[in-house]
C-alpha cells in the first residue's frame, strides 16, 4: 500500500545536444545543397548513379526557377526571332513578298539549338556540384550521374521546344518534321553539351573558375566554331581549270545534285575549297540542325536552301567540273551531322575523363 500511495517513478530525460556545424543537418553519409530556387536540399551520397540522377532531376523541375529558366530560353529565342523579322520588314527589305511566320518559324528552329547547348552547359555544371555534394560517392563515381541529371533537363527543354516550334508552324503553315528534327538536335546537344559542363566543373573545382571556362567554351563551340570557318575561307581560294558541265540535275532548292563534264575547257575559275573548314564549322549546334535540314524539309518549305547550300560547301561542289570531275547522286558526301556531333564528343569525352580523374583524386584521401 505504501509503494501505490507514492508517485510512479519517470526515467531521467537523457540530456540533448543540438547539433551544429557543417554536418548539422544529418549524418555524416549526406550534405545540404542549394536547389534551383535557393531552398536547401539534402543530396545522399552512397547511392545508385541513375537514382541519385532522377532525384535531383526530380527535385529540380519541381521548383520554379527551373521552369522559368527553360521558359525563356525557349520563348526568348522564339520572341527574338519574331523581332528580328519585324526588324528586317521595317528596314525594307521585305519587298520580295516573303513569309514572315514561315521565317520565324526557321530562325527559331536553327537558333533554338544553339541556346540550348549553352543553357546544357550551365546544367552541367550545376549537376556536378549538386553531385560533389555528397560526402560520400555515388556508385557510377561523380561525373555518371550529373551527367544523367543533366540528360533529363535536357529532354524537358527539348519537349518545351518542340511545342513552340509546333505552334510557330501551325501559324506558319510549314511542315511539323523541321520543329521534330530541332527537338531531336536539342535532345543530343543537351546530352553533349551538359556533358561539357560537368567535364569542365569536375576538372576546374572552383565554380567561379568553371562557371567561366564552361561559358567560355560552349561559346568558343556554338558561335566560335562557325565564325572561324568563315574567317578560312580565303586561306581555301584557289585558281583551278574546270570544263563545261553537261547533263546537269537540280535540286529542288536550286543546287546541283549531278552533272558530268565535257572535254571542252571552259578556262579557269575561282575555287573555294570549302570541305576543308566546313568541319570546324559543324561544331555550332546550329550548323548541325541546318545540316538535317535536307531530310527534315526536302522541299526547302521552311529552311529553303540553306541546307542544300551547307551541303554543297561541305562537298566543296560549287564550282562543277573542277579539272573535269563529275558529280553523281550517288556520291560521297561530308556528313556534317555525324561530323558536328563526334568532333563536340570529342571534347566532352576529354573533359569527362580529366573531370572524373581530378574528382577521384581529390575525394582520395592524403597519407
Amino acid at each position: 500500500m505504501a509503494d501505490d500511495d507514492q508517485p510512479a517513478a519517470h526515467p531521467v530525460a537523457e540530456p540533448f545536444y543540438e547539433p551544429i556545424g557543417a554536418n548539422a543537418g544529418g549524418s555524416g553519409s549526406s550534405s545540404w545543397e542549394d536547389d534551383d530556387d535557393g531552398g536547401r536540399e539534402q543530396m545522399h551520397g552512397g547511392r545508385p548513379g541513375m537514382q541519385l540522377a532522377v532525384a535531383d532531376a526530380g527535385r529540380s523541375i519541381r521548383t520554379v526557377r527551373f521552369w522559368a529558366l527553360a521558359g525563356s530560353a525557349v520563348v526568348g529565342t522564339w520572341a527574338a526571332s519574331a523581332a528580328a523579322v519585324v526588324m528586317f520588314a521595317s528596314l525594307g527589305q521585305g519587298s520580295g513578298g516573303y513569309n514572315a511566320p514561315m521565317l520565324v518559324y526557321a530562325l527559331a528552329a536553327t537558333l533554338m539549338p544553339s541556346v540550348a547547348a549553352c543553357l546544357a552547359v550551365a546544367w552541367g555544371m550545376q549537376c556536378q556540384r549538386h553531385v560533389a555534394a555528397a560526402t560520400e560517392p555515388a556508385v557510377g563515381g561523380v561525373v555518371l550521374p550529373a551527367l544523367l541529371a543533366t540528360t533529363f533537363r535536357g529532354f524537358i527543354l527539348a519537349a518545351l521546344a518542340f511545342c513552340v516550334l509546333m505552334l510557330q508552324s501551325l501559324a506558319a503553315g510549314g511542315p511539323g518534321t523541321v520543329a521534330a528534327a530541332a527537338a531531336g538536335v536539342i535532345a543530343v546537344e543537351g546530352t553533349v553539351f551538359g556533358a561539357v559542363g560537368v567535364g569542365v566543373a569536375a576538372t576546374a573545382g572552383k565554380p567561379r573558375l568553371a562557371r567561366v571556362a564552361g561559358l567560355a567554351l560552349a561559346g568558343i563551340l556554338v558561335a566560335g566554331s562557325a565564325g572561324g570557318a568563315a574567317a578560312l575561307v580565303p586561306l581555301v581560294r584557289v585558281v583551278e581549270p574546270v570544263t563545261v558541265a553537261v547533263n546537269v540535275q537540280w535540286g529542288p532548292a536550286g543546287t546541283r545534285q549531278a552533272y558530268q563534264c565535257s572535254e571542252v575547257p571552259a578556262g579557269v575559275a575561282e575555287v573555294y575549297h570549302t570541305e576543308r573548314i566546313m568541319w570546324l564549322a559543324a561544331f555550332s549546334p546550329s550548323v548541325v540542325f541546318l545540316a538535317l535540314g535536307a531530310d527534315a524539309d526536302p522541299a526547302g518549305v521552311v529552311l529553303g536552301w540553306v541546307p542544300s547550300a551547307m551541303q554543297e560547301a561541305g562537298d566543296g561542289t560549287q564550282v562543277p567540273c573542277v579539272n573535269g570531275e563529275p558529280l553523281a547522286k550517288d556520291s560521297a558526301r561530308m556528313p556534317l551531322p555525324v561530323v558536328g556531333i563526334a568532333g563536340q564528343a570529342i571534347v566532352a569525352g576529354v573533359l569527362l575523363a580529366a573531370g572524373s580523374r581530378t574528382a577521384g583524386s581529390r575525394r582520395r584521401p592524403r597519407t
